[in-house]
């Protein structure tokens, strides 16, 4: 993933985001579940509908993408629809 310190404010971009480092990995929705212990229609799920993902699920896809998660202060201003 070229920038991997890209902001998700969305739940699509979240989606986005780890289908798109699973493909840069080379890597199939099955063979990203078979690392962490998944099926893959989970990955699938996560990819395509975030927001109704487990945090234990995310964490999983995470460690599988080689990915971790950063916590960081959101700039100020207006809150786009869409975003959490």
């Amino acid at each position: 993933m070229a920038n991997t310190q890209q902001p998700m404010v969305t739940p699509a971009a979240l989606g986005a985001s780890l289908a798109a480092q699973r493909k840069a990995l080379g890597y199939t929705q099955g063979q990203t579940a078979a690392l962490v212990g998944l099926n893959t229609k989970t990955i699938s799920h996560l990819e395509n509908h975030p927001q109704k993902a487990s945090v234990d699920t995310l964490f999983k896809v995470l460690a599988a993408l080689n990915l971790q998660l950063a916590l960081q202060q959101r700039a100020t201003g207006h809150t786009a629809q869409g975003e959490w």
